[in-house]
């Protein structure tokens, strides 16, 4: 069957199928829903299960429409296009809050990481990419290069990520970079308002039910 044109399209067929639909929209959101021999109860199970994920994908929408907004800010474009006042504000926020996390003085270039795992290979940024490919880092960008945070490696591993940025990442895997960073700078009451980075080598499995409680929706102070 084919796919509908409507506003929130209805994917049909077997797995390859709908893979090939889906790749030919690129940018959608997908909510899998498998018409097997299920039962009515099984079926209405799925569906409830979609529809309730409807409200954060739609969050998560406008949260990424702001960030681009905000990007154009940050680039000097607001002489240029009108940008509402809210989202200004929100800018101003987010230059202050990077302006921290660079200030943390734990973001480094894939050289430097290299480095300090004493490593001379050629490709400086084949390793972190790799790693960051696997969910095993993040990276900010910054000047169109990537900067890679020393807190998530293990020094006594030979500089290694930390094996409990996997389950963190995964756990954020619908945040941004920046957001990530952000979240990791900020005082956590689920921490004794210690900010994650600072006791992630001392208590990661904190750290990490701190992400898990962060990603559920459920706030601290």
């Amino acid at each position: 069957m084919k796919a509908t044109d409507a506003q929130l399209p209805v994917l049909m067929g077997d797995r390859a199928e709908v893979l090939k639909q889906v790749k030919q929209r690129a940018g959608y959101r997908l909510i899998a829903i498998p018409e097997t021999s299920a039962d009515d109860a099984t079926l209405k199970s799925y569906i409830e299960r979609g529809v309730a994920c409807l409200p954060r994908l739609a969050k998560e929408k406008r949260q990424r429409a702001t960030e681009r907004w905000m990007k154009l800010y940050l680039e000097g474009i607001e002489e240029t296009i009108e940008i509402p006042q809210q989202v200004l504000s929100e800018a101003h926020m987010l230059a202050r809050s990077q302006a921290r996390v660079l200030e943390s003085g734990q973001f480094f270039p894939a050289a430097k990481i290299m480095k300090l795992a004493g490593s001379s290979a050629g490709n400086a940024s084949a390793t972190p990419n790799r790693w960051k490919k696997e969910g095993l880092i993040f990276a900010i960008q910054r000047e169109n290069a990537d900067l890679f945070p020393l807190y998530a490696l293990d020094p006594e591993e030979n500089y290694r990520p930390r094996r409990a940025m996997k389950e963190i990442l995964g756990a954020f895997r619908e945040k941004s970079p920046w957001r990530i960073a952000f979240w990791f700078e900020s005082p956590n009451s689920y921490l004794r308002n210690k900010k994650p980075r600072e006791v992630l080598a001392g208590t990661p499995a904190a750290v990490i039910e701190a992400a898990r409680t962060e990603a559920a929706g459920v706030l601290h102070a």
